[in-house]
């Protein structure tokens, strides 16, 4: 019988315990009846209890063809897994449904990209113009809240006030060169 590193270094463990058992057995140590009867464990009863445990080369075939079957082998570590053969129909609707999930996703990424490509709808009114002398601002509103936004700001986390004139606003878009012209007499002014 061939016995693996493992088995021995696990045999010259229980044999450095059973020296040291033997040898405290000399001293006085008042162990009661029932302690001394299970220190008394030989060499030889601790090498009967591990006779049943077998190296791996042992293993039965019947048992890594059962292990093979179910794609684990836990007696092979780092074996290759085994490979499960598809009929052709089988593979036909896999590769259809990849093809659809592959399609379904380009479509999603073109409608994202249009989507981020436009610019976002005005969706406020200039009321109002400031301009004296260096300060130049526009006063917008959407309902119910009134802005005073001066020429360079970001306003409404979307739009950018990039120049104001005494009748319009040149608006700006937030990650888009396009502009916007706003002409005060358009809309609801005072």
């Amino acid at each position: 019988m061939k016995i693996t590193n493992r088995e021995r270094t696990l045999i010259v463990i229980l044999a450095v315990v059973a020296v040291i058992v033997f040898l405290m057995q000399g001293e006085d140590m008042s162990v009661p009846v029932e302690e001394q009867r299970v220190a008394n464990i030989s060499v030889s009863n601790v090498l009967n209890q591990y006779q049943h445990v077998r190296p791996l080369e042992e293993v039965p075939v019947s048992v890594q063809q059962e292990a093979a079957s179910t794609g684990r082998n836990i007696f092979m570590y780092g074996a290759h897994q085994a490979v499960t053969v598809q009929s052709t129909s089988e593979q036909m609707e896999q590769a259809q449904l990849a093809a659809q999930q592959e399609a379904a996703r380009i479509e999603q990424l073109k409608l994202e990209q249009e989507q981020g490509t436009r610019v976002p709808p005005v969706n406020f009114e200039l009321v109002g113009l400031v301009v004296a002398d260096h300060a130049r601002a526009a006063v917008i509103t959407r309902e119910p809240e009134l802005y005073l936004v001066r020429e360079g700001d970001i306003f409404l986390e979307q739009f950018i006030l990039r120049e104001v004139h005494a009748d319009r606003v040149v608006i700006g878009y937030k990650g888009f060169d396009e502009q916007t012209t706003i002409e005060l007499e358009n809309s609801r002014g005072f």
